[in-house]
């Protein structure tokens, strides 16, 4: 399972009470939402009105940010034994309840043979894949998940602050474990990912991407710019990073959803992906751990340049890169 396969069952933001295309729901009361809505639209008709001020129809998730949610993914050379696994999951359960995480889950599967003579599953019984810990919402939504499988490790968070923040939070819950792991397999790839959303309070085939992002034009065609269809865009290249390669991925989705009330809502939803790929096998946390820092910040930036100056300044991301995400 590659991180974006992952990243489908893992926590979505927790804030928006709203329903979108392909995502769970969230859990904040509709009251929230269905307020929050009524207050913008009335403002905007204040504006056009003639008070001579400009109304930014899109917001972002939050007041001071977009961000729903961030996650680092560590991937492996090779496959962890099931007997590791289950040692570790062992030998981090002190940790778990230490840590807050209230859920924790055994991943089992069967192997399945194929031959000639058709397909079945193995003779022998359930295989431990993977665990994961999780702290949940009130409304049973994932804060926090911490995961470990055969192939990787993922820390994820919908609470997301500022970076020091969530890197001393990544260390606390994962490192005991990623130590153990580096000690016996080799890191293929580490990913530094970050999801923002941004909702458009209006009619959502109104909602053109031009009120969040700079530099599309003339790349849609127009249905999709002037917000009448939906949309996506991926680009991605390579850089090098202190000698390293590093993969840079942006994805951009608008996607159709509702509110709790029934009433229909367009949101914008970016992915901005920092995937280092170590040229060594000599490879530890302290290595690592000022790539990330470096990996922040490329993602500070690369968010940034998208963005229109109105929205960059929604967002906090005006004051350069120890502004916003910092």
């Amino acid at each position: 399972m590659d991180a974006l396969a992952v990243s489908n069952h893992l926590s979505v933001h927790p804030e928006a009470n709203v329903v979108v295309s392909g995502l769970s729901s969230f859990s904040k009361p509709a009251k929230h939402w269905q307020s929050r809505t009524k207050t913008y639209r009335e403002l905007r008709g204040f504006l056009s009105s003639g008070s001579g001020g400009t109304f930014l129809a899109w917001r972002p998730l939050q007041p001071n940010h977009a961000i729903e949610r961030v996650r680092i993914v560590v991937r492996f050379q090779g496959e962890l034994t099931s007997k590791f696994i289950r040692k570790l999951a062992a030998d981090g359960e002190e940790l778990r309840v230490t840590l807050g995480f209230t859920s924790k889950n055994l991943r089992e599967g069967h192997k399945i043979d194929v031959s000639p003579a058709g397909v079945s599953l193995g003779n022998r019984g359930a295989e431990l894949l993977g665990w994961d810990w999780q702290k949940l919402s009130p409304a049973n939504s994932p804060l926090e998940t911490f995961l470990v499988e055969k192939q990787h490790l993922v820390y994820e968070t919908a609470e997301y602050t500022r970076w020091g923040n969530f890197i001393s939070r990544f260390e606390e819950v994962a490192l005991p474990t990623l130590e153990a792991l580096i000690a016996v397999v080799d890191v293929a790839a580490v990913s530094l990912e970050y999801v923002d959303r941004f909702f458009f309070d209006g009619a959502p085939t109104e909602a053109s991407p031009s009120g969040v992002l700079t530099g599309f034009l003339g790349v849609l065609p127009d249905n999709a710019e002037n917000g009448q269809d939906l949309w996506h865009l991926h680009r991605g290249w390579f850089e090098a990073i202190a000698g390293e390669q590093l993969l840079i991925n942006q994805n951009f989705d608008a996607q159709d959803g509702a509110l709790i009330s029934g009433e229909p809502v367009r949101s914008l939803q970016m992915l901005t992906k920092t995937e280092l790929r170590p040229a060594s096998s000599e490879f530890d946390y302290s290595t690592l751990r000022p790539h990330l820092d470096s990996m922040h910040d490329r993602s500070n930036a690369l968010f940034r340049n998208v963005l229109t100056e109105e929205m960059q300044g929604r967002v906090g991301l005006t004051g350069g890169l120890d502004a916003g995400k910092k």
